[in-house]
């Protein structure tokens, strides 16, 4: 078998004897190519991403399901400020005491907000890390995959 030059990639300790692993991998070769050419020509005719494109893809919506409940706050403290200016308080005083009243659940959402924000930054920067790629090969083989067969298969069986 022709290939380039071969890896080896630690893989820790073996829980019951706790003996050393290791992966080697001969880079280059056909079949190595040929399996990669046949999981990319695979993920594209399903419309699959791939374990970074998903992750990204939750990160951004649980940044937005934080912005979005930030906003409700904001407009629940801005109506009580108006239901409650009829009465003698000032503006900054109302304000406040909305603030005050709404503090700990506002800076949840905030913390957990920039939490998101930082785990995408931190996500971008291992996109390219080989450490990570078992990471993606699991992704690739779990059935997560076979969703769009079994909404098929669901929806062949209501019709039957």
């Amino acid at each position: 078998m022709t290939g380039g030059f071969t890896r080896i990639e630690e893989l820790g300790r073996r829980e019951p004897d706790r003996a050393e692993m290791a992966m080697i991998e001969i880079m280059g070769n056909p079949i190595q190519q040929w399996e990669q050419q046949q999981e990319a020509q695979e993920a594209e005719e399903l419309g699959r991403a791939d374990f970074w494109e998903w992750e990204l893809k939750l990160l951004k919506q649980e940044q937005q399901y934080f912005k979005n409940h930030l906003d409700k706050l904001q407009d629940q403290i801005e109506d009580e400020i108006e239901a409650a200016s009829t009465d003698a308080l000032d503006e900054d005083e109302l304000r406040s005491k909305s603030e005050k009243k709404f503090g700990k659940q506002k800076h949840f959402l905030l913390q957990s907000l920039r939490r998101a924000i930082i785990e995408e930054e931190i996500h971008l920067k291992q996109k390219g890390d080989r450490r990570y790629r078992a990471l993606n090969q699991k992704y690739r083989s779990s059935p997560v995959w076979d969703m769009n067969d079994l909404g098929r298969n669901a929806r062949q069986a209501v019709a039957n």
